[in-house]
């Protein structure tokens, strides 16, 4: 199967273009209450020396410029929107991107003529349709056929014309819409993975393609990216195997914050925050640098590599959940590892996700997302494999190998088992060997008592005993660790979703089952407490030099 655009362009973006002024908070709150407004930073300022902006010109002597006739490559709509108007652009969420496209297909001829006020009734039911008849989403399709905005496809935060003034998003002073009343000339991102790389403005061609990199080791030995990366789980494997980490992304601020407290000093983290320019070509590089929403980032722009690994969202795949698959916005992510697979052409990919992915929907789920991966050029093998022999945790998960080349493809084994590493202590085997404080058990009476916050209150004791999973089970034996054999799967709602699934540890003896005791026995029939999250981090596998937040109200979903 040969990569086509339509399966290797990764998850619809796109951006609604406007003249810099009260029409950006116009579209913003059109998108925004129609559900279309992309999350995170979603206004960008315009630089029109990059592509699709180079044919807008300053060539005429009277400084007036003219817009070519848009082509297939930039997307459609509109005319120019004045002489010397700086642009802004409003992007959108793959919803609002899908929608708009359509309407707008729908609305060009076969010369690919701009759109003209004459075409609203039509544009207007497309949108209409596309928006389940929603006023506001009309009302951005009519500012493009009207020729006030214009709609760019595939235009990305980090995208060339826009990767040098993403503003703020979000309320307050900074938003979208503050700006475009205030006509602010710029206000710096908050969110830390867009970074200002202004080209000189005297520069008559584009500057050099923004390059991705961290900073290189003295003997750098296997190139990878690491995409969803959470808090670097593939980059604590394959750093001890020497491997060299050239462009990771994470969307989530938090993890993003652990990740560079793990993987990068203080010192390299101050210098990192600022552009660098190598000696070898003028292009800008950021180093040292975890990147945030990868749907913003070109893939031209990240660096070259030999192996891509990711961890794509699984929350649209899990048995506890909607099973939405690939029709949710977060399992649509997937076809980012498309896209940047088709493009890069790494040598290999190493992904991982749930098991139920392979036999959800009858398996036609993962049969598409075979035949994607096959349509971006690999063979790919795959196996599911429970962590359990790696980690004191049952753990059941596919993990998809993917190559280019097929001698290697054919020469590639699973592993049979792991093999002890000489100078290394052995893996974990079982709860007693991860914990951190004392439990239920003579054997754990060296450790420290838990401390209070761990320990179970009567209103959450109460809340486990009247969950739908605990009545079917009877009694608490199956939500309590047992010390000599593997926990039960970590989730991420471990802590915040505690009442349905989650496993704890005894702290002192169960007596009989809560549903056998005395009026009130249920309160004290038991005594239990949350696993730490430095002993979550040890059934995940992470060494405990990996350092963690425990203060951050989000630790247990990071790890």
């Amino acid at each position: 199967m040969q990569p086509t655009p339509a399966t290797t362009a990764g998850v619809p973006v796109g951006a609604v273009v406007v003249p810099k002024g009260p029409l950006v908070g116009t579209v913003v709150a059109s998108l925004r209450s129609c559900g279309w407004l992309k999350s995170g930073t979603n206004v960008t300022r315009i630089d029109e020396r990059f592509p699709p902006f180079l044919e807008v010109a300053a060539a005429s002597d009277n400084s007036s410029r003219k817009r070519a006739a848009p082509t297939s490559a930039e997307g459609s709509g509109g005319r120019r929107v004045g002489p010397q108007a700086p642009l802004m652009a409003v992007h959108v969420s793959p919803a609002g991107a899908l929608a708009i496209q359509d309407a707008v297909d729908n609305n060009v001829s076969r010369s690919n003529r701009p759109l003209q006020i004459s075409d609203h009734a039509a544009a207007t039911a497309a949108a209409a349709a596309a928006s389940e008849t929603n006023p506001l989403a009309e009302q951005v399709l009519s500012l493009i056929i009207a020729g006030q905005a214009r709609w760019i496809s595939g235009l990305r935060v980090l995208s060339p014309s826009c990767r040098a003034g993403a503003l703020a998003s979000g309320g307050g002073r900074n938003s979208a819409a503050t700006l475009a009343r205030r006509g602010s000339k710029r206000v710096r991102t908050s969110q830390d993975d867009v970074r200002e790389l202004v080209a000189d403005s005297s520069a008559q061609t584009p500057p050099a393609p923004l390059r991705l990199e961290p900073r290189r080791p003295e003997a750098p030995g296997l190139r990878y990216v690491e995409l969803f990366a959470g808090i670097g789980g593939f980059r604590v494997a394959l750093d001890s195997l020497g491997g060299q980490c050239v462009f990771s992304s994470e969307i989530s601020a938090d993890v993003r914050e652990t990740y560079l407290r793990n993987f990068g000093s203080g010192e390299d983290k101050e210098e990192d925050d600022v552009p660098d320019r190598d000696d070898e070509d003028d292009a800008p590089r950021v180093k040292g640098t975890v990147f945030g929403d990868i749907t913003e980032v070109e893939a031209d722009d990240i660096p070259d590599h030999e192996v891509l690994t990711a961890g794509f969202p699984c929350q649209s795949f899990c048995k506890v959940g909607d099973r939405t698959g690939l029709n949710d916005d977060r399992g649509q992510l997937f076809f980012e590892v498309i896209r940047i697979l088709a493009s890069k052409k790494p040598p290999a990919f190493l992904l991982e996700n749930v098991a139920n992915i392979v036999t959800m929907d009858e398996g036609a789920t993962f049969e598409v997302i075979l035949k994607y991966l096959a349509g971006a050029g690999y063979r790919v093998a795959h196996s599911i494999i429970d962590a359990s022999a790696y980690v004191p945790q049952t753990r059941r998960r596919v993990y998809l190998v993917g190559f280019r080349d097929s001698v290697a493809f054919e020469r590639f084994q699973w592993p049979e088992a792991p093999t002890p590493i000489p100078g290394r202590p052995a893996p974990a085997k079982s709860v007693r060997d991860i914990l951190e404080f004392a439990a239920d058990d003579a054997t754990t009476g060296h450790l420290p008592d838990p401390p209070p916050h761990l320990i179970l209150t009567a209103s959450q004791l109460a809340a486990v005993l009247s969950s739908h999973t605990f009545q079917r089970g009877g009694d608490l034996s199956w939500r309590t660790a047992g010390l000599d054999g593997p926990a039960r799967t970590l989730m991420g709602s471990y802590k915040a979703g505690f009442k349905m699934y989650s496993e704890f540890v005894p702290v002192c003896p169960l007596k009989d089952s809560p549903r056998d005791s005395p009026k009130g026995g249920a309160e004290t029939a038991a005594r239990l407490r949350f696993y730490s999250p430095r002993e979550c981090a040890r059934i995940m596998g992470f060494p405990d030099s990996f350092l963690l937040d425990e203060r951050a109200g989000s630790v247990y979903h990071q790890v």
